[in-house]
């Protein structure tokens, strides 16, 4: 349910479908302080089917960026005021351990 609720939410968000979506971790987004639990997927194999963007009261915008280039991107974006997710950082960990 989780897996295929991620593959909506990626082809609604970023317009793209994934051939093979498998969990790398999950856990509290706030422990101690909520019970949200957060999942984290590896979406690959990905095919672009559609514009992303989100729906209607969504503002997403889609930047493709170099899996070998984009903690300098991210930098670069915190260094303009861009608020990242420290998740985003977790994710990527988790998904430089499953190579």
């Amino acid at each position: 349910a989780q897996a295929e609720a991620a593959r909506r939410e990626l082809i609604e968000e970023t317009g793209f479908e994934a051939g093979e979506i498998k969990l790398v971790s999950h856990g509290a987004s706030s422990a101690g302080l909520a019970s949200e639990i957060v999942t984290l997927f590896l979406a690959t194999r990905l095919k672009r089917v559609g514009a992303g963007g989100g729906v209607a009261h969504e503002d997403i915008t889609v930047h493709e960026v170099p899996l070998t280039e984009i903690v300098p991107w991210l930098e670069a974006k915190a260094k303009i005021g861009v608020l990242v997710d420290p998740k985003v950082y977790a994710g990527l960990f988790f998904i430089s351990q499953h190579k």
